[in-house]
This record gives structure tokens, C-alpha cells and sequence, in this order.
């Protein structure tokens, strides 16, 4: 028998004590985080691009895993490997894929635990990176 496991949880800057919660359910259906968010709740859901998830009320934007999409790219150069040079590697939409990640995760850990208004800041300095 297969189980989802949903995780909410609160952040920095939400304005709630952090919270992390996990719930089990036995299907994936995107009518999981209605019924527990239900109908006040205005936010993100982050998740794996689950087509089930994009016809979800308006006020919940549904945004994409990073996770989710690197190990897709990850997969592509791993695949690559096999049959380029290292220079032929970095000629691939995989490789340049998983250097711009790369540069978001760092970009992302400089902004770990600053502001809304200094974490913009910092994205817009770092913009011309890409």
C-alpha cells in the first residue's frame, strides 16, 4: 500500500511560531491540502508538478520543487556522461541547468535568515548572475 505524506510548515517570515507537520493520506489528490489548509488559507504549495495540483483554488499558487526538477537534469548529464567529453558536457542544457541551480542554492544560503526586504535586495544584486 502506497502513503503520501504531506508537510506543512510555517517559516520566518509567516508571523506564526515555525511549525513543521506531517499528514499521511492514501491517495495523492490535490483535495488533500483544501480540506487541511481549508478555505481561509491564501499561500504557496510547493510540490512535484503533479498536474493534480494546478487546478487547486486561486488563492493557493502552487509553485515547483527545485529538488523535483534537478534530479531530472542530474539524471539527463548522468545519462550524458556516458557518451561526451567534459567539454561536450557543458555544452548541454543539463549541465548549464545544474550550474544555474547550483547558483540559486548559494544565493539562497547568502539570504538564509534575513529579512523579506533584504532578501530582495539581495536577489536584485545578484540578478545579473544569470
Amino acid at each position: 500500500m502506497w502513503v503520501w505524506v504531506w508537510v506543512y510548515l510555517t517559516d520566518e517570515n509567516s508571523g506564526s511560531p515555525r511549525m513543521v507537520l506531517f499528514q499521511y493520506e492514501r491517495t495523492r489528490g490535490g483535495y488533500h491540502p483544501v480540506e487541511f489548509l481549508g478555505d481561509t488559507f491564501e499561500g504557496y504549495l510547493t510540490c512535484d508538478g503533479y498536474q493534480a495540483y494546478h487546478s487547486l483554488p486561486e488563492k493557493i499558487t502552487v509553485t515547483g520543487c527545485m529538488v523535483h526538477a534537478r534530479r531530472r537534469f542530474d539524471e539527463a548529464l548522468t545519462t550524458l556522461k556516458k557518451d561526451f567529453t567534459k567539454e561536450q558536457l557543458k555544452e548541454t542544457i543539463a549541465y548549464q541547468a545544474m550550474e544555474r541551480i547550483g547558483m540559486l542554492y548559494k544565493i539562497e544560503e547568502m539570504l538564509r535568515g534575513k529579512s523579506p526586504e533584504e532578501k530582495y535586495t539581495g536577489v536584485r544584486s545578484n540578478q545579473n548572475r544569470f
